[in-house]
């Protein structure tokens, strides 16, 4: 299977049906946030982290950082597929490095501080680390590909 293929058919929509779950999810938080709502979840804990003092930096919600994280992965893909660049691809590979940074960060301080997890920020690190893999994966599919066309 050429590398053309695999990312079309495969890794790109799995990164835009990804990063939409994470905007989505990351929407509804925060929209829920400013009802002063906590959503409904199916394991305890979701409410103890929703409602910390982790989950607002200067009285802005966490999700509501996550949820323009999402837009701007899905803004640069969709950017990079209309025309390639291994610039636009380095550039989305730094955005979702630093989404897994704080991803893994925050899920630090649900396991060992907060002693507790929410669901939906769970789902949202899920998502951010598949953007972050294929994003991976296709800058160097497109490096090894742009290496070939250069070497003949």
């Amino acid at each position: 299977m050429s590398t053309n293929i695999l990312k079309s058919r495969f890794l790109w929509p799995v990164f835009f049906a990804s990063g939409t779950f994470g905007a989505f999810d990351a929407f509804y938080l925060t929209w829920e946030h400013f009802k002063g709502v906590v959503p409904p979840c199916t394991i305890d804990g979701c409410e103890q982290v929703l409602t910390s003092e982790y989950a607002t930096l200067l009285t802005v919600p966490i999700s509501l950082f996550g949820f323009l994280f999402y837009l701007t992965a899905l803004v640069i893909a969709a950017w990079y597929i209309k025309r390639s660049s291994t610039k636009k691809l380095f550039l989305l590979l730094v955005l979702t490095t630093s989404g897994l940074f704080v991803s893994f960060l925050l899920i630090y301080v649900q396991l060992f501080v907060l002693e507790a997890i929410c669901l939906y920020c769970m789902f949202s690190a899920f998502s951010t680390f598949l953007l972050w893999t294929i994003s991976f994966v296709v800058y160097f599919l497109d490096k090894r590909d742009l290496q070939n066309r250069i070497s003949f």
